[in-house]
């Protein structure tokens, strides 16, 4: 059996918004505090899946909300940057780099 899909991201694309996103962990701090690199992925892969939905191009693997067995937290599924494609990589080191510069951020190249 042939399948066709996009292509998936490049390994030079992972390891620039990895970089980028230890950068903005170092650089800022959500709720008055600092997270490490592991928590800052995960606040910035759900806000830049919220842009793309709201932008009319969700991710093709979106992310869903539900609320944890004993009904105390709220948990995200779904939303993996091992899944995305070459471009939706590509959008989410522009994010990455709009996030940041907004929040004074300065990234090394």
């Amino acid at each position: 059996m042939v399948v066709f899909s996009e292509p998936r991201k490049k390994r030079a694309q992972e390891e620039k918004y990895h970089a980028m996103i230890g950068e903005i962990a170092k650089q800022i701090d959500h709720i008055g505090r600092k997270w490490d690199a592991d928590d800052m992925k995960r606040l910035l892969v759900d806000e830049f899946a919220e842009e793309m939905r709201l932008a009319c191009t969700p991710l093709h693997h979106d992310g869903r909300v539900t609320v944890s067995f004993d009904g105390r937290r709220t948990v995200q599924l779904g939303i993996q940057t091992a899944e995305f494609y070459v471009k939706e990589a590509a959008q989410f080191i522009e994010f990455l780099y709009a996030f940041g510069t907004a929040r004074g951020v300065v990234f090394s190249e």
